[in-house]
């Protein structure tokens, strides 16, 4: 029995439009529906993997459409990380922040 492991579930079009809803969706919901956030995350990453492994495996998918495909998937890629190293330089920041005022006030109490 031979499993083939790349089939979508349904056409390549509605998956990219797939990919494309939850990621607006993502983007669209308020930061305090974490759950719903957590929701769209995982179906963005198993929309993109699903696009990524049909077009790296599936023949019958034209070039115009694995073109877009694949900007579709570095966007939302880079999405992702870019809002992770918004944090993570945020954090940073406010770190620095409270560091430099700790060291000033110290060197304030000297005088």
């Amino acid at each position: 029995m031979e499993r083939q492991a790349h089939a979508l579930a349904c056409d390549f079009d509605d998956a990219v439009d797939a990919l494309e809803y939850w990621r607006h969706r993502r983007g669209r919901l308020a930061w305090h529906r974490r759950a719903a956030r957590r929701e769209a995350d995982r179906m963005v990453d198993a929309w993109e993997r699903r696009i990524r492994r049909a077009v790296l495996r599936d023949p019958t998918i034209p070039t115009p459409s694995r073109i877009d495909a694949g900007v579709l998937v570095l966007r939302t890629r880079a999405g992702i990380v870019g809002r992770r190293w918004r944090r993570r330089a945020s954090v940073a920041c406010i770190g620095m922040a409270g560091a430099a005022g700790a060291g000033f006030a110290a060197v304030a109490s000297l005088f």
